[in-house]
């Protein structure tokens, strides 16, 4: 089992990638649970609840979290 994180403040967006990666899924046979964040402050709440991911697709340019500093923090957590 994967588990994958989207995190995107563009609801359309993390649509079209859930989608894109349960579609995968079935086609591959591969097994994959997607959780979606629309902001990074959430998608950090999550993560220090002991939540881990395998891949985290992060949008960069968010009004709450930017995703760089997401990306920094997770570095510094995950420390991988």
């Amino acid at each position: 089992m994967l588990y994958i994180a989207v995190c995107d403040d563009n609801r359309q967006v993390c649509s079209e990638m859930e989608t894109i990666l349960l579609e995968y899924s079935k086609k591959t046979g591969v097994m994959l649970e997607v959780e979606v964040f629309y902001n990074g402050e959430s998608f950090l709440n999550y993560q220090e609840q002991g939540n881990m991911f395998d891949l985290v697709y992060l949008d960069i340019e968010m009004e709450q979290g930017n995703g760089l500093e997401v990306g920094h923090q997770l570095r510094n957590v995950w420390k991988n």
